[in-house]
């Protein structure tokens, strides 16, 4: 994992590897947070992180989804319904709001 690596070996690679920060958009979002989970989990600090629009439920009957279902950047509609092969297990996105990895 590209992340991890560059906070372990950020001074070798010469840059400043306490202000390796993470971010994506969408699926990219959604593999950013896990990013910072494993982070966290093996004790490793992130600068800070940017998700946009990560899936990490699938529920579209939660209030944020359906509030926000006509944008502005991302509309529900258009979305593809999740499948068994690619749903799994979802993430705990509070988690990686309220704390930092």
């Amino acid at each position: 994992m590209g992340t991890l690596h560059g906070r372990v070996r950020g001074d070798e690679l010469g840059f400043d590897a306490d202000r390796v920060a993470i971010g994506g958009d969408g699926a990219g979002g959604n593999l950013a947070a896990t990013a910072t989970l494993k982070c966290r989990e093996l004790g490793l600090q992130l600068h800070a992180q940017l998700p946009i629009y990560p899936p990490c439920d699938f529920d579209r009957t939660r209030p944020s989804c359906m509030e926000n279902a006509d944008g502005p950047l991302l509309r529900v509609a258009g979305m593809a319904r999740p499948t068994p092969s690619t749903a799994r297990t979802p993430i705990n996105c509070g988690a990686i709001r309220s704390s930092r990895c």
